[in-house]
């Protein structure tokens, strides 16, 4: 008996991803550091439309305004509050994403192949590659921002093409 009550509590001591193959893989795959870089990203994105928002709306704006000219760092500093503080809550919500991956990969995937990702990505080459995924991230980052200087540049007279046709005419 006391063998039984040993083993449920070890049960329910165990961290869920070992006895969740899906949590386990959102684990091994190091979703918080990719999270973290994503939103990251998106922080300052945040703190410019939230900020341009607040200058568009007539009953914020005399107080932004106030703001971004008299509060020390004006505008760039409030910007980087706000991605700041959005960033800080986004965290929060961290586990609530890992735990809706965990779940898109458990209807997708089935145990034996959760298992077996988590072998792989665990050991050798995949360990490997998830060790390097920052570095493939930032890659990609960088070619996508000159790709997308590029695209920008070219919409940009193409689109003023088609408003004058569409909308001007």
């Amino acid at each position: 008996m006391r063998a039984i009550v040993f083993a449920i509590l070890i049960g329910l001591a165990a961290p869920a991803s070992a006895a969740d193959p899906a949590a386990q893989l959102v684990e091994t795959m190091q979703t918080d550091r990719a999270l973290e870089s994503v939103f990251k990203d998106l922080g300052p994105l945040f703190g410019a439309q939230v900020v341009a928002q607040l200058e568009r709306e007539e009953a914020t704006r005399a107080t932004i305004q106030e703001i971004t000219t008299k509060g020390r760092g004006g505008r760039e500093r409030l910007e980087q509050i706000l991605a700041e503080t959005f960033l800080a809550e986004m965290r929060k919500g961290f586990p609530e994403i890992k735990a809706e991956l965990a779940e898109a990969y458990r209807g997708r995937l089935t145990t034996a192949e959760l298992e077996e990702l988590n072998r792989f990505f665990s050991s050798g080459v995949g360990a490997k590659y998830v060790g390097l995924e920052p570095v493939f991230e930032a890659q990609l980052k960088s070619v996508g921002e000159s790709v997308g200087m590029k695209v920008g540049m070219a919409v940009l007279p193409r689109a003023m093409e088609r408003v004058e046709a569409e909308m001007m005419q």
